[in-house]
């Protein structure tokens, strides 16, 4: 049984996005690791003052989860305060961004799942 802890994985500095900043990202597992449609698996610390540019994926679904921290989740234009134990859904398509304005790190674990092309276009 394949068991990864994110805090011990070896962590790339970034700028994600065109975010402001660089950010800190680790991954867990990626596509190639999966049996199914999961994209991958990984943790981004976003440090203080710094951001996730705003992106789309048209080929993936997200779930964020705030693990420790707070900060700003703008989906699809609408902007939200998200904290430790907020979980945040990015729909295929969706414009998104997340900025860290407090004096601590913003850690966030998020999971991508592929979208079959079936099941975009029963979307539509």
């Amino acid at each position: 049984m394949p068991v990864v802890n994110l805090f011990e994985l070896p962590q790339t500095q970034t700028c994600r996005w065109d975010g402001e900043g660089m950010c800190l990202g680790a991954t867990a597992f990626t596509a190639d690791d999966m049996q199914s449609d999961v994209a991958g698996v990984g943790m981004t610390i976003v440090p203080a003052g710094s951001s996730v540019g705003s992106h789309a994926h048209d080929d993936e679904e997200e779930i964020h989860l705030i693990v420790d921290g707070k900060g700003f989740a703008d989906v699809d234009g609408e902007r939200r305060l998200c904290e430790k134990g907020d979980v945040i859904h990015v729909r295929p398509g969706a414009d998104h961004a997340i900025m860290n304005h407090q004096p601590r790190d913003l850690v966030i674990f998020s999971l991508a799942v592929k979208i079959r092309p079936e099941s975009a276009a029963e979307a539509e």
